[in-house]
């Protein structure tokens, strides 16, 4: 009986024993310190960002998600020169452009650059408050999935389905907040 007590022992379960050297503390940059403050950039702020970025120019949609410093300033500067090419194709409208006038000055020659600046911008704009939300999220996730820090924010519906021992399942919806 002894024996089998012994052999029992003997081949039991090891466990892990603790490191005699701690792990190397890990060092972020600054960039990824500044990432891990800002967060992440929830769904209003997207959805806020995107409706301003279709009716308010100056990177207006970019500041809501809080990237006016990232690319906003971008396009403020582009909004900037076309609102400029646009005030100044009113202003000359309506001068007498013949050919030996001096009033007009070119500004009627401008009217399809500006057309063509404005539908660049606006569109890059849109795109941008669209998609760098995405893109600075899956950057945040990075650092904290390197930090090992838990990934997910955000409320979420989850399906599941489970067989039991030897007929049918258990279905349901997990709810994740």
């Amino acid at each position: 009986m002894r024996w089998i007590i012994l052999i029992m022992v003997a081949t039991g379960i090891a466990s892990a024993q603790p490191s005699l050297t701690s792990p190397a503390p890990l060092t972020l940059t600054a960039d990824e310190e500044q990432l891990l403050d800002e967060g992440m950039i929830t769904g209003d702020r997207i959805a806020g960002g995107v409706v301003l970025s279709i009716f308010v120019p100056f990177g207006a949609g970019q500041a809501v998600e809080g990237r006016w410093g990232n690319t906003g300033y971008l396009f403020a500067v582009g909004d900037a020169l076309w609102i400029s090419g646009l005030v100044g194709i009113v202003a000359n409208h309506g001068q007498d452009c013949g050919e030996l006038s001096t009033h007009c000055n070119g500004w009627d020659k401008l009217v399809p650059f500006d057309i063509l600046l404005m539908t660049v911008v606006k569109t890059l704009e849109i795109v941008d408050a669209s998609v760098g939300p995405g893109k600075h999220n899956r950057r945040v996730k990075a650092v904290r999935s390197k930090l090992g820090q838990p990934l997910d924010d955000e409320a979420r519906v989850i399906p599941f389905i489970v067989p039991t021992d030897h007929s049918g399942g258990v279905a349901g919806v997990s709810f994740r907040f």
